[in-house]
């Protein structure tokens, strides 16, 4: 009976999570289409890379490039590409879903423990920087946000690198016993799809595995260094596809002679030392993952998944504060990206060993006061990013632009 019971209500949970996706997918495709016709307070990123699609000279060397070119084809308008759009946002739900399912792993067989992850598979994209208007001037501008509503790009690297990242960590678990070759092949194709959106993700991603992979390497396990050092460098091939095509940018953005004057990249720290209250900024847009990484740091410090996902924040961190373009790309703020994704990465397996920590019961049940504490912290910041998030995507449906 109560297996009968459960299956019905997997099946309206699973209704009722489709639902909710499809109702933001259409307001999506509400803001895109306005952002795309240019209305007045819609400012975005998008009629750049629709412009350039539409200029023949345009290579293919970057995703949206290829993608607004083959939706442009279908009927000449971009109402295919607002769709394309929306699509994408309904998309990262489901890959936050299939992250928090799996990284931790969570039960979803229950319809509870199927809802749960369900809705914060969703509030997670809304879970920006707890908005305080007397320390942020302004929204976006001036906080750790964790999620673009107006760049493509970030969009479709968000989508692959979720998804790559997710791959990697599910193959390094249990690399000792087999490196499995689908998870294998899932980390090279969404890594390199990430770089080809955007390559933020991937130049906060290398240098965390390297770091990851020779602590592994220097550990002591069952495996012996040889086959080790055979097994990891396998795994580290998979990214091998996404280091081609970032030498292959880099020729075309830097080295190219007709591109002269895009200047280069700079080692340059004066967005920390002008940065006031850096740590409260910091607080502000990373508080719930702060909190889990607190009360979870024995577990951290010995578990590889963990490890992989603050290394890569902390490379994001390193890449907004430390480097920088000159000549006429040095106002892009493309180094600021890192951050971005390496914020959003730390949030969704924040929210992964969150829901781990509900459901061990043996998870601070010697001081079950501070058990409670602990979660009420977690609902407390975890709601008001959520909050400040929503206010913030209203806002933006409202034309009140992204840039605030």
């Amino acid at each position: 009976m109560l297996d009968k019971r459960n299956k019905r209500l997997l099946i309206l949970t699973d209704i009722a999570y489709i639902a909710i996706i499809l109702i933001i997918v259409y307001f999506c495709f509400g803001l895109f289409t306005n952002m795309i016709a240019k209305a007045d307070g819609f400012g975005s990123d998008i009629p750049y890379y629709v412009n350039r699609a539409r200029q023949p000279e345009t290579g293919n060397y970057r995703l949206p490039f290829a993608l607004f070119k083959l939706l442009l084809a279908i009927d000449g308008t971009t109402k295919p590409i607002a769709i394309y759009l929306a699509v994408q946002i309904g998309l990262i739900f489901v890959a936050n879903y299939l992250f928090i399912k799996l990284y931790s792993p969570n039960d979803t067989a229950r319809a509870g423990n199927r809802a749960v992850v369900a809705l914060l598979s969703i509030a997670t994209v809304f879970a920006y920087p707890i908005y305080v208007p007397r320390i942020h001037p302004a929204f976006y501008k001036n906080t750790f946000n964790c999620f673009a509503w107006h760049s493509p790009t970030q969009q479709a690297m968000t989508l692959f690198a979720v998804l790559g990242m997710l791959s990697m960590l599910m193959m390094f678990r249990k690399y000792e016993e087999k490196i499995n070759f689908w998870w294998w092949l899932g980390t090279a194709v969404f890594c390199f799809l990430s770089a080809y959106a955007k390559p933020s993700f991937i130049i906060d991603f290398v240098p965390a595995i390297v770091v990851a992979f020779l602590i592994e390497l220097f550990s002591k396990t069952a495996l012996g260094f040889g086959e080790k050092f055979k097994r990891l460098f396998i795994m580290g091939c998979s990214l091998v596809p996404s280091g081609v095509y970032m030498l292959a940018l880099n020729y075309i953005i830097y080295r190219r002679q007709n591109r002269i004057g895009d200047g280069e990249v700079l080692l340059d720290s004066a967005r920390i030392e002008g940065f006031e209250h850096l740590w409260v900024y910091i607080f502000c847009g990373w508080a719930f993952a702060m909190i889990v990484l607190v009360f979870n740091w024995k577990k951290i410090i010995k578990d590889r998944k963990y490890q992989i996902i603050i290394l890569t924040a902390l490379c994001g961190l390193a890449q907004w504060g430390m480097l920088a373009e000159s000549g006429r790309r040095a106002n892009h703020g493309n180094f600021a990206w890192g951050k971005i994704i390496g914020g959003y990465m730390l949030l969704i397996a924040g929210v992964s060993i969150a829901v781990e920590n509900y459901r061990d019961k043996s998870f601070l049940s010697k001081a079950p006061w501070l058990r409670v504490l602990y979660f009420l912290m977690l609902a407390g910041s975890f709601g008001l990013h959520v909050l400040s998030g929503a206010y913030y995507f209203v806002t933006l449906c409202m034309g009140h632009g992204f840039w605030r």
